[in-house]
């Protein structure tokens, strides 16, 4: 009888251990074709794979996705699935701006991808926490139509000063008016202090309709998660807790950049909040949209065939979760985008 999808024969060789935290795990595996990883002690033994690892089989070629490795766990509960971002960061030149919009437009097609074949209809967005979780969704359904209110609001605010000030200025007109100076005064009073409401109204109303604007901008050409989301094909999930994401936030504002020294703090507490949270799910396929410095895996689980360049990690954080929670083991999918770039490390 022939082997099925659900069926594999792994490549023949021996299990090698590595020490993590007093705990041992089989560490090595071996690459077969379509950058399919499996660990090595599976050495001849034809395995049938449950739900969750049926994935790396059924996950092939994905429009905008440069390449697709695949990391198999035995009995794993579930798949998690990290497509590798580039996205904005404030200090970002113009061809490094042009570079994020070619990668959220791969990211797009990915999501949707995902979305339309295997019904993923959730992800988890760095930056996300559970506090502005719904507010981003909101956000997202929203900005539009609200931008445009409000751009209808400055145009017509703007032309009520117009007149107003026109009038003020207008003595001819106050004169014939008013003849009486103590009226022209008062209606002077009266013409100053609705000129000083109607800017303030309008200064307010243009903060407010450059929140928006830049909101709008970054939802358009970089966020791709944000813009399916606006579809109504998504919902954004958090990804992070709220002091997680005041720490790592001050720790880039303080360093600049992701180094060895802040990892833990801006990567791997991050990392390691997607394997608790998303292991009390009952869905067996994760999606999360991190950027491509992010390691999930590491070489305590996956060994020397899990590559660690452009990447800043201290924990091999599947191999931890699956350590301590057998039940809920993770398999990992790596989705890296066509237009990412090979040059640089980027968190």
């Amino acid at each position: 009888m022939g082997i099925t999808r659900r069926e594999f024969l792994f490549g023949v060789g021996s299990g090698l251990a590595a020490l993590v935290s007093g705990c041992s795990f089989s560490t090595e595996t071996v690459r077969l074709e379509r950058d399919f990883f499996v660990p090595k002690d599976f050495a001849g033994e034809l395995v049938a794979l449950n739900e969750a690892n049926g994935f790396l089989f059924d996950l092939n070629e994905v429009p905008g996705a440069k390449k697709i490795e695949k990391y198999l766990t035995k009995d794993a509960k579930y798949c998690l699935v990290h497509v590798r971002q580039v996205h904005i960061k404030e200090d970002l030149r113009l061809e490094k701006l042009a570079e994020v919009r070619r990668v959220q437009k791969n990211v797009y097609k990915i999501l949707s991808y995902l979305h339309d074949n295997f019904a993923v209809n959730e992800v988890y967005v760095e930056g996300i926490t559970p506090e502005n979780e719904y507010q981003e969704n909101w956000k997202a359904q929203m900005s539009k139509p609200q931008g445009e209110w409000k751009e209808k609001q400055i145009t017509e605010c703007k032309s009520q000063l117009k007149v107003l000030e026109e009038k003020q200025k207008d003595e001819k007109f106050i004169s014939l008016l008013y003849p009486e100076k103590e009226d022209a005064d008062n209606y002077r009073e009266y013409l100053r202090k609705l000129i000083a409401i109607k800017k303030s109204v309008l200064e307010e109303l243009m903060q407010i309709h450059g929140q928006f604007q830049l909101f709008e901008y970054k939802l358009r050409e970089y966020f791709a998660a944000y813009q399916l989301a606006q579809e109504g094909k998504i919902t954004l999930l958090a990804a992070e807790d709220a002091e997680m994401n005041r720490i790592g936030l001050a720790r880039l504002e303080a360093d600049k950049r992701v180094t060895w020294w802040n990892a833990m703090d801006i990567l791997d507490n991050r990392e390691d909040y997607i394997f608790e949270t998303a292991s009390r799910r009952r869905d067996p396929l994760v999606v999360c949209l991190f950027g491509g410095g992010h390691a999930f895996g590491g070489t305590h689980s996956f060994g020397k065939n899990y590559s660690l360049a452009d990447r800043v990690s201290l924990i091999d954080n599947i191999a931890k979760h699956n350590f301590y929670h057998p039940d809920k083991k993770f398999s990992l999918i790596e989705i890296t985008p066509e237009d990412y770039p090979e040059d640089e490390s980027r968190k």
